[in-house]
């Protein structure tokens, strides 16, 4: 809440502001609690820091990668595909979704050192399908993150049930 607070109160202007503040703190919320079911699936499977360490950066840069926030996902690519398994992707089209609108600045073609503004609508912004109503989007990505979110508490099951069966 502190930091979509912060967010809120401090960044933005009015072409460019949180106009959803208890969306936004749904979806952070929960993606959160996402991410540290991924930490504690890590945490489980491995057996001292040192290895914690070194598998940290295999999990973590696929979902900054496959968000679609740092560059396009092409689609209908394998990528793409990939994609839909990330947290990452998830929480960030529910942030496309519960944000109507995204300021878009480029470079003016007759004055490169001038940028013109345009404001877009997040969804065509971020390029992701807008076949749902709003309601319907953010309740398909909450239920997709919920069945990853169960496959990795199976998955936190089975490494702690490896881990006491090998330990005497």
């Amino acid at each position: 809440m502190a930091f979509v607070g912060i967010v809120y109160a401090f960044v933005g202007t009015e072409e460019l502001a949180i106009t959803n503040y208890w969306g936004y703190v749904g979806i952070m919320f929960y993606l959160s609690f996402s991410a540290s079911l991924l930490g504690l699936l890590v945490s489980a499977t491995v057996s001292n820091t040192e290895k914690v360490m070194t598998i940290i950066p295999i999990v973590l840069i696929p979902q900054i990668m496959l968000a679609g926030v740092i560059s396009p996902i092409p689609e209908e690519s394998v990528v793409e595909a990939v994609s839909y398994t990330m947290l990452s992707r998830w929480g960030t089209q529910g942030f496309a979704y519960v944000q109507d609108s995204i300021r878009s600045y480029m470079a003016n073609p007759l004055c490169p050192d001038e940028l013109i503004s345009t404001t877009v609508d997040a969804i065509e912004f971020m390029n992701l399908p807008n076949t749902l109503g709003l309601s319907e989007q953010i309740s398909t990505n909450i239920g997709v993150m919920s069945v990853i979110n169960i496959l990795v508490l199976f998955g936190i099951f089975w490494a702690l049930r490896r881990k006491t069966m090998i330990t005497p």
